[in-house]
Order: C-alpha cells, then structure tokens, then sequence
C-alpha cells in the first residue's frame, strides 16, 4: 500500500505541467499506472485510493484451506482484486489506452519476464495483466495465461529501469519504494506471512540495488519517498501517503536539472522560494573510530564512492553519482558509513 504515493506524484507531475509520454509499472505501481493510463483524472484516482479498505480485498479462503490445506495456491481470494480492478479501469485493452502502457509479470515455470503492452504481448486484457504484475504470490492466485502461470513481477524487477531505458526516452522518472532507515532493525515475528513478506521486500531493495547501480545516470529524476516506515498491507492515512509523493516529487522535479526547465515557471519559482531544495549530490560521511578499513564499501558501491588505497579507504565526500540505494550503508559491519542528501 505504500505504493499509494504513486498518486501523489502524479499529482505533482501535472501541477507542475510536466507530460507524460509513456508509463511503465510493477506490481502497484501498474495498478496506478493502469489507472492514469486509462485516462482517470487525479480527483477520480484519489477518490477511488481513498475509500480503500482492507476488507475490499483480502477474504481468507477458509473453507478451502479446511479441504485442501498447504495444496491451495493463495491465501485471499484473487477475485476481489480483479473486482476492484474491473471495476476502476474503463479501459480493457491496450489499444485503447490514453497513454502507452506497460507492466511486468514473470512465469512461475518458466521464470521469463513478460512487459505485457508491449510488441507481442498485447493481447492479454489490461485487467488481466494489471492482476498478473500485482499478484503477490500466496496472497492472490497466480494468473493463467498463455499456457502459463504468472506472478507479480516486482519479484524480479521491482524498478524497471531496463525497459524504461530500451524506450529511448529523453529521460526517466523513476519512483522507487525501496528506501528505508538501513540501520532501523525489524524486529523479527515468529510468524510465517511475516517471515515471507520481510523476504519479498529484502528481495526487492537488492533488485533496486542492482538496477540503480546498471542503469543509474544524468537523464533520470530518481524519486524515493520516505515510506520505509508502511507496511505492505497497511490502509492507514492514504491521503497522507499522496500529500507526501506529491511533496517529494515537487522537489525532486523541481531540482534535477533534467526536468527543471519543464516546469511551469510560476509552481517552480513558488516551489523554489519555500522549498528547502535538493542539491544534486549526496554527501558521505565515514566514522574513522568505527571503520576497521575492510573494504565492504569498495566492492558493494556500484557508483565508485569509495575506493581502497593501501589498506586505508577513500570515499567521496560529495558524490554526485549515488543513487542512494543505501547499499553501503547496510552492508557495512561497523555502522561507521552515513549518506545524506542536503
């Protein structure tokens, strides 16, 4: 549910009058693409992510479970989610979209990736799509299609940089989920829903990781609210969740360069003068009494922050590369490594 700050930024995107000429989203993030993609303006999208309620979409299977036990392939009923979808998507098919769409689903027995939307992979309804990329496996059935099973593909790739980078775009808005407090500890639960969505989500953060470290550059506005905090499932305060995408994405949209001059010049002016901006560096900072000079740093940064120089590490203390996937941060063993974006 986190995901519901997609809303906030799109709400950002057009208050600043920034186009959007393409969309491509995982998981819920192509359910709210989906959304904008169908044409729904921002008062009917935030209306409808509002009135959500948990009950609208997780009803326990529990004759089933009585029956079948563990043989049974989700925990909640799928066809409350493809309810809500049909129910909120005018649009069925692709072709008849306001804006190009695509989402990603991966195939349980094949384990390929499919951008459903794209070249040779239209002919599935967008309801069925929109379900497959958000279908969290053991929370809702898996779709059949095609002769094959499909799940969400945040599984694989929860930031799609790589299909957004084989569009060649003139640049890249990308939302990313991931970002959370590296040195917060979750405090474990010995319960096993638990012990599987904390996996999905560390799965993810090293997905994002990856991609940001591959396909990182100049032309991409990387947008990463703070909702570290949410719960997967948590439907609490959504409209505090828009108001802080629509916050974060103003001053990112504002500040990258890349999107700078898009903006409407009276919201940027405005945006500017209240605003406590980004610069367009992180800043690093590495404690000498708690660093044991192990070299962890060196090898996980994919941006070349630190380097190693006998025995001793290097960092840079304003790097304009990092992509803030706080991979150093969490993998170093001695918390010596702070990142910030002043």
């Amino acid at each position: 549910m986190k995901g519901i700050v997609h809303v906030g930024v799109l709400r950002a995107l057009d208050k600043l009058g920034i186009h959007v000429d393409e969309i491509v989203g995982t998981s819920i993030g192509a359910v709210v693409g989906a959304m904008r993609a169908c044409g729904l303006s921002m008062s009917e999208m935030e209306s409808i992510v509002c009135d959500l309620d948990r009950k609208d979409f997780f009803r326990i299977k529990i004759l089933k479970f009585l029956v079948k036990g563990y043989r049974h392939a989700s925990l909640y009923k799928g066809e409350m989610f493809r309810k809500f979808l049909a129910d909120n998507l005018p649009k069925r098919e692709f072709d008849e979209l306001v804006v190009p769409f695509y989402c990603n689903a991966v195939s349980l027995e094949t384990g390929a990736q499919r951008y459903f939307g794209g070249r040779g992979s239209r002919e599935i309804s967008l309801i069925d799509a929109v379900y497959a990329s958000a279908t969290l496996p053991g929370i809702f059935e898996p779709l059949e299609w095609n002769g094959e099973m499909w799940i969400d593909g945040g599984i694989v790739d929860a930031l799609p940089l790589r299909w957004a980078r084989a569009q060649k775009p003139e640049r890249i808005i990308a939302v990313d989920l991931s970002v959370r407090d590296y040195r917060e500890r979750q405090e474990y639960r010995r319960s096993l829903p638990w012990i599987l969505f904390r996996a999905f989500e560390l799965g993810q953060e090293a997905l994002v990781e990856h991609n940001l470290h591959q396909y990182a550059g100049p032309d991409i506005v990387h947008i990463k609210p703070p909702v570290g905090h949410r719960g997967i499932f948590d439907f609490e305060e959504l409209v505090e969740l828009i108001e802080l995408g629509e916050q974060d994405a103003t001053d990112a949209l504002v500040s990258h360069p890349s999107t700078r001059d898009l903006c409407d010049p009276e919201i940027r002016r405005h945006v500017e003068e209240n605003h406590r901006l980004r610069r367009g560096y992180a800043t690093i900072h590495i404690d000498p009494d708690k660093c044991n000079r192990c070299g962890i740093c060196t090898v996980t940064c994919g941006t070349e922050g630190y380097a190693a120089n006998n025995g001793d590490v290097l960092h840079r203390a304003e790097h304009d590369r990092c992509t803030l996937d706080g991979a150093c941060v969490r993998n170093c063993p001695t918390d010596a490594i702070d990142i910030r974006f002043p």
